[in-house]
């Protein structure tokens, strides 16, 4: 909350807010969804201003420049007015007392304007955080198609949209971050990153993320020897081993299946079953043949007649 002063001066001077931004919300969104077809080209010298907001991680929130405790208050003034709160009561709040008809005659005089400094500057905060996670979206999209470089800087970019460092997105932002430092290689400015948004970050969830993020990017390498790593062959290699050896067992074998029969001596029997041709007890003349089934047939029928 912004403490009310006792004199008149120190009140004026308190409701007095100045809004300073390091880099403006007028950049066209146009250059963040041209970015989103190839993050790493459309990115020098267009959506990535210099480090004008960034070095303000570097800061404790009680150290933080004016405007962004005005945005904290605007974004406050806006929760409370989209939770139904009464606009008057909202600004008294940020003036330091519960409700409006509580406020002095001094901070009185200043409440109509304090009000439309926070509606305004809440319009802005609005849009500098749709375009600032509209940044963060395309910097994890480089992260994830591998464009680490062009990753890093979108999000120092998306950083540098926001209206300070220590609000949720932008903690997120952080983490995201250090991610691209380190696929980068940079695990030092990782490393500090990290532990920065551990000390001063106001959110407990983005705090233990970075502590985490920072205990894994620390923890000692394991090494590993030769005979700890496991080897694979060379696909291709191995294919034409295997369909080498398929193929002499092809031809030994003479052809069909890729598998040889196990090679044992014969016994007599399949031996002689081999070499076995039935006895040639049929006359090889068709006529004889015909004329012996006819003989046999009439003899079959006589004999029947007979009995």
């Amino acid at each position: 909350m912004l403490s009310a002063l006792p004199s008149a001066h120190s009140t004026a001077s308190h409701c007095r807010f100045v809004l300073s931004t390091g880099s403006s919300t007028a950049q066209p969104l146009a250059c963040a969804r041209r970015a989103s077809h190839d993050p790493g080209t459309e990115l020098a010298g267009t959506c990535s201003p210099p480090h004008s907001r960034y070095s303000r991680t570097q800061a404790a929130p009680g150290d933080s420049v004016p405007s962004a405790r005005l945005s904290s208050a605007a974004r406050r003034y806006a929760e409370g007015i989209e939770a139904g709160l009464d606009p008057d009561d909202l600004v008294a709040q940020e003036l330091g007392v519960s409700r409006a008809k509580d406020l002095s005659n001094h901070l009185s005089q200043y409440k109509d304007k304090v009000k439309a400094k926070l509606q305004a500057t809440a319009q802005q905060v609005k849009e500098e955080e749709e375009f600032s996670h509209e940044l963060f979206e395309l910097g994890k999209k480089a992260y994830g198609r591998g464009q680490y470089d062009a990753s890093s800087q979108l999000l120092v970019a998306a950083l540098d949209a926001t209206t300070g460092p220590f609000s949720r997105l932008a903690g997120d932002i952080q983490l995201w971050l250090g991610l691209a430092y380190q696929a980068c290689g940079r695990d030092q400015e990782c490393i500090q990153l990290y532990k920065n948004v551990e000390k001063h970050h106001p959110i407990k969830r983005i705090r233990k993320e970075a502590a985490n993020l920072r205990f894994i990017l620390e923890a000692p390498k394991l090494t590993r020897g030769p005979d700890e790593r496991v080897t694979l062959p060379v696909m291709g290699s191995a294919v034409r081993q295997v369909t080498g050896h398929n193929k002499r067992n092809v031809r030994q074998s003479g052809g069909g299946g890729g598998l040889t029969k196990d090679r044992r001596p014969k016994t007599l029997e399949e031996q002689f079953w081999e070499t076995y041709k039935p006895p040639d007890i049929l006359p090889k003349n068709k006529y004889v043949i015909v004329a012996s089934i006819v003989l046999a047939i009439s003899l079959a029928v006589w004999s029947a007649a007979s009995s």
